[in-house]
């Protein structure tokens, strides 16, 4: 059981960093083209969302990198465990 929590807490990191990442490159490329088109304000507001988007994207991602590599820690613990009984 603890396999699948893992497991499914590791790809909806993945998923939430994937998606915080692809919004922080629309809205940053959204706010740069507005920027130079249109009214300055509303580009300024999307390269702030976007900035907002790409600190959580780093921040999840760090969570993400920090639970697989409490994974792979623990899965060699058990190996180590196996191999010291036997």
């Amino acid at each position: 059981m603890a396999a699948v929590r893992t497991s499914v807490s590791l790809t909806w990191r993945a998923l939430v960093t994937a998606t915080c990442a692809a919004a922080a490159a629309v809205l940053a490329a959204a706010g740069v083209t507005i920027i130079v088109l249109s009214p300055r304000w509303l580009g300024a507001i999307l390269l702030a969302v976007g900035i907002a988007a790409a600190v959580a994207a780093v921040y999840e991602g760090r969570l993400l990198y920090l639970a697989l590599r409490t994974r792979s820690r623990r899965r060699r613990d058990e190996r180590l465990r196996k191999t010291a009984a036997s």
